[in-house]
């Protein structure tokens, strides 16, 4: 019998970076079960970075939310950054319509039919304003989307959701850029398929989810893009020893992902 691995640690400390959940719940927890409880042993820290959409498309998206709270308060080397399911979700607090159009049209409605059974209520999400969500989800889980991060600086690596804008610094960069954007990662893919090389001339290497037409991680000279396959697949990448894990949708372990450089 193979003995399962007890936890996840390819190196000495380990710089995890998840790119997406999409409300894959069991899955997610499966995976925090061999990291959580980060390292903190001196000089032997372990960080988690996670890029965003950890929710949608299942009613039980909450509990994801429940515990990536739990794991902000008591491991601070863990960063959770902002996805376009956050960030449309946190402008539909505000009324913007069209936002939590989109959020519904992305498996959001299921989401929030998880929030309504926690209220007890019985609630169209299709003909509700917007704003009476800031009645029925509860308050920290708001204030958690709202502590959220539109991208993370970490050493050499430069932590986002969507893209950037490549002729600016990331300083002068729109903050939706980080969240919307899908042309950096379109082009960088197809320069570097040509090429071989990077069009981005800069002291970081960025770690994105979005990941322009493709289910599995592509990594090319100074960029990485890690999603596209959630829920069906989950990756947790670990930068320092370069190593990645995958979880398949209904399955408990984790197993090598061997991706193309």
């Amino acid at each position: 019998m193979i003995k399962e691995i007890r936890k996840w640690r390819p190196s000495y400390k380990c710089l995890y970076v998840i790119p997406e959940i999409n409300g894959a719940y069991q899955e997610i927890f499966h995976i925090f079960d061999k990291i959580i409880p980060l390292r903190k042993i001196k000089n032997q820290e372990d960080t988690l970075v996670m890029l965003g959409n950890y929710i949608t498309n299942d009613e039980k998206s909450h509990l994801i939310i429940d515990k990536l709270i739990d794991i902000k308060n008591n491991n601070k080397n863990s960063f959770f950054l902002l996805g376009k399911h956050e960030l449309n979700l946190l402008k539909s607090l505000n009324g913007d319509k069209d936002a939590y159009i989109d959020f519904l049209n992305s498996g959001g409605d299921k989401t929030l039919q998880g929030y309504f059974t926690l209220k007890n209520v019985k609630i169209n999400p299709f003909s509700l304003n917007p704003i009476r969500l800031n009645d029925l989800i509860p308050k920290n889980h708001i204030e958690f989307y709202q502590s959220l991060l539109y991208y993370k600086i970490i050493d050499e690596y430069c932590f986002f959701h969507g893209g950037f804008n490549y002729l600016k610094s990331i300083e002068d960069t729109n903050l939706d850029t980080f969240i919307y954007d899908t042309a950096t990662s379109q082009y960088v893919k197809e320069y570097s398929l040509h090429t071989k090389m990077s069009p981005i001339d800069s002291d970081y290497v960025f770690v994105s989810s979005y990941n322009h037409k493709s289910k599995e991680p592509y990594i090319c000279q100074q960029y990485i893009m890690l999603g596209g396959n959630a829920p069906k697949y989950l990756y947790i990448l670990d930068l320092l020893s370069m190593s990645c894990s995958a979880i398949k949708s209904g399955k408990k372990n984790m197993y090598k992902y061997n991706f193309k450089m």
